[in-house]
């Protein structure tokens, strides 16, 4: 089942980038103007529908996931001085010791959602792809060096500095959403306006991976790369709705776990990280059309 939720969002990540194209030649204004199509027909929530759901937030969250990995394997970390420092004074370097975290999300971040779904009077589901932007993920924020010139031994620089290295990152994450909501309401013209009940579930595969090599000369140069297995994020969530028929803001209170599955070399490496309680605030856009 996880296998094929990772193929789902890696296949619909194209997807969503080629519907977004098509999607730009079009303005609300134009989509308002198809009666029937938009959440704004007088009597959509006295009936069944299924619909398209575009939407896009800017998210500001208590959760800001990290994982650690200990007990690192040695071809990791070991690490031999570059080819051209044969005058290093530490001639027999030694492995970088091993312990290693990466964060994966900022406090603040952009996510843009595309799915379809099921709208009746008593409210609707919708399910889809998310693809999170603003995600802080790469190696250069965890690594851990080792000097073995002009201060063996340490992590500390200085002019002449050489160091080994190695680094964890992530890539990703894009995921799959699902969305209840309790009743859509409406005003007496019968433009969406109002606020509801939600139910969100997020899932995001991540691929782990580690490099090392050599920092010289103010700039990183990779020796080899390694699969260290991937981490798959559950989050849900509950909160409230407020919108209008194009504008949504939202908050929500949900819980975040993170399992990993590692590699064959990394079998024997412990990970702790830091499932825990998060609040949510989003603010953006909301473009749901009846089809």
């Amino acid at each position: 089942m996880k296998g094929t939720l990772e193929k789902l969002v890696n296949k619909s990540h194209s997807l969503m980038t080629a519907t977004l194209v098509g999607l730009a030649t079009l303005s609300a204004p134009d989509m308002q103007a198809q009666e029937g199509n938009y959440f704004n027909n007088n009597n959509f929530v006295d009936k069944t529908h299924v619909f398209f759901l575009l939407d896009g937030t800017l998210r500001a969250s208590s959760a800001r996931m990290y994982i650690s990995l200990e007990n690192i394997p040695l071809v990791v970390r070991d690490v031999p001085k570059h080819p051209d420092d044969g005058y290093a004074s530490d001639q027999d370097v030694k492995p970088i010791h091993d312990k290693e975290f990466v964060y994966f999300d900022n406090y603040v971040t952009g996510n843009l959602r595309m799915g379809l779904g099921l709208i009746w009077p008593k409210g609707y589901i919708a399910i889809g792809i998310e693809e999170l932007m603003g995600i802080n993920n790469h190696a250069g924020d965890s690594r851990l060096e080792r000097n073995y010139t002009n201060y063996p031994g340490t992590g500390m620089r200085g002019e002449g500095a050489a160091l080994t290295y190695y680094g964890i990152e992530s890539e990703g994450p894009a995921g799959i959403f699902f969305r209840y909501s309790g009743p859509i309401l409406r005003n007496d013209s019968g433009v969406v306006n109002g606020a509801s009940f939600i139910l969100d579930y997020n899932y995001y595969p991540s691929k782990l991976k580690m490099s090392n090599g050599w920092d010289r000369w103010d700039r990183y140069e990779k020796w080899k790369d390694f699969d260290a297995g991937k981490v798959e994020t559950h989050m849900l969530s509950i909160g409230v709705l407020y919108y209008n028929y194009m504008f949504q803001i939202s908050s929500s209170v949900g819980y975040m776990m993170n399992f990993w599955t590692p590699t064959t070399q990394f079998k024997d490496s412990k990970m702790r990280t830091n499932d825990n309680f998060y609040i949510d605030l989003k603010v953006g856009f909301w473009l749901p059309a009846i089809l």
